[in-house]
């Protein structure tokens, strides 16, 4: 069984991030593929000290736990969103 961490570390978000904007002599660099959507969800307060506890742990954005369990959860990995949304439910 893989661990979240594994899982972040293979995770789609955690390969753009290998690509995203770094501090330059020049400025910021552009990347092919920038992830510019919010996505926001209410939560508790506990779970918010949790997510944001655990990612630090980790060394890791909330941002790349949440798409990590996204992905864990539902088998999406970028290009499979089709087949998954014609999948039929269990």
């Amino acid at each position: 069984m893989k661990t979240i961490t594994a899982g972040v570390k293979s995770s789609k978000l955690n390969r753009a991030k290998q690509n995203r904007s770094v501090k330059g002599v020049r400025g910021f660099v552009k990347v092919d593929h920038p992830c510019d959507k919010l996505l926001a969800a209410r939560v508790t307060d506990e779970t918010k000290k949790f997510l944001t506890a655990y990612a630090a742990k980790y060394n890791i954005t909330v941002s790349e736990l949440v798409m990590a369990a996204v992905e864990w959860y539902t088998g999406f990995d970028g290009s499979n969103a089709e087949e998954l949304l014609n999948k039929k439910p269990h």
